[in-house]
């Protein structure tokens, strides 16, 4: 028997056009039609299709690259004036390299900074949900059909749990952990007076790497969370509770040196793998209402890479304090409280209600005070 396919793939042009006509022209419909193989291709052929396609495919390429910045004001501008896009999908990815006008790119290695994830085939929401900016993904449900966002759930999160996958926790600790012994114990780092992160003895280079190799991101993100932000944590309850036992013990914080080094190569080191959600916090710090413009630091600088100079990279140069400020060689502020400890557990209940929301069998959007 003939399948739906081939009969689709042998109907005259004028036919189709009569088709496409009659879905419409949303950036969906002409992002998806010319992907649906040779029943539409057409597409290649007309003009005025082609520029449909490529305006259609530029929108999309700035949404998700706004959504994998934490742009939200720039990506929700697109998304309102054409709410189709928020079910189309592709890839993004901002490579791990600093731009420098009228010279090659610099490629930064994973020891420096680890970068950010690339997605894979994916939609602005679940990249959203993905770094638990679940009051932008929220917000962008107004826009969706309830089984859209159960589908595009599903994709991500198979098991319904808000989880990084391929990842134990207990793991990451014993690494953590590790690298913490080695730290306090190595008399070669001598950050503070020279503001280098690099000297170390080789057993700590070592714990070092091995920390760094298991929580870097892998080549592409296909599902789950991008970071479980619980190892962050642990970091800065590591060097707080060594220190407030030193002060209690010796009547001395922690030795100036290790605590520069483990607030830079380690605790901000962790901290560029945040979701956006924590990430556009730390950056932005805790002075006043967070914003939507994405993970800027008080001084209006991105915190991402490739749009930063390369000798004021945070996790190899620098730390962001709890004012959102970039501290280097001077241990003038401790940046450790940059983070709102309930603000994890916080999301994660915000995740919760929104997973539950949207597997209900409520026919109306929740209202926005539930994020108050």
């Amino acid at each position: 028997m003939e399948s739906r396919f081939d009969y689709l793939s042998k109907l005259p042009d004028e036919i189709i056009e009569r088709i496409q006509v009659k879905i419409g022209h949303s950036a969906s419909d002409i992002i998806n039609l010319p992907q649906v193989s040779t029943r539409f291709v057409f597409f290649n052929r007309k003009d005025q299709y082609q520029l449909l396609l490529k305006n259609a495919s530029d929108a999309l390429r700035q949404l998700l690259s706004h959504a994998a910045l934490s742009e939200w004001d720039k990506a929700c501008a697109i998304w309102s004036d054409d709410p189709s896009l928020l079910t189309c999908r592709g890839t993004v990815y901002h490579p791990n390299r600093i731009y420098r006008e009228g010279q090659d790119p610099l490629v930064i290695s994973a020891d420096k900074n680890p970068g950010r994830y690339k997605y894979v085939n994916h939609t602005a929401w679940q990249i959203a949900m993905m770094n638990e900016e679940y009051e932008i993904a929220d917000e962008m449900g107004e826009f969706m059909k309830k089984d859209e966002m159960q589908s595009q759930f599903n994709e991500i999160f198979p098991d319904k749990e808000l989880v990084k996958h391929n990842w134990d926790i207990n793991e990451a600790r014993i690494l953590l952990k590790k690298v913490f012994d080695e730290v306090i114990n190595d008399t070669s780092i001598n950050t503070v007076n020279t503001n280098k992160t690099d000297i170390m003895h080789d057993s700590t280079r070592k714990a070092l790497n091995e920390l760094y190799a298991y929580v870097k991101p892998l080549p592409e993100h296909h599902a789950g969370l991008v970071f479980d932000a619980r190892i962050y944590v642990d970091a800065v309850k590591l060097h707080d509770e060594y220190d407030d036992e030193h002060m209690k013990l010796r009547h001395c914080s922690m030795n100036p040196h290790h605590s520069l080094f483990w607030l830079i190569r380690v605790e901000e080191y962790l901290a560029s793998l945040l979701g956006t959600a924590h990430l556009r916090q730390h950056a932005q710090g805790n002075n006043g209402s967070l914003k939507r413009k994405g993970c800027t630091l008080r001084d209006g600088s991105s915190y991402f890479l490739f749009r930063r100079k390369s000798d004021f990279i945070p996790g190899f140069h620098i730390f962001v304090n709890a004012d959102g400020h970039g501290i280097g060689g001077m241990l003038s502020s401790h940046g450790t409280c940059a983070y709102q400890k309930n603000h994890f557990q916080l999301k994660q209940e915000q995740g919760l209600n929104l997973r539950n929301y949207i597997f209900s069998n409520k026919k109306h959007h929740r209202q926005r005070n539930v994020w108050k």
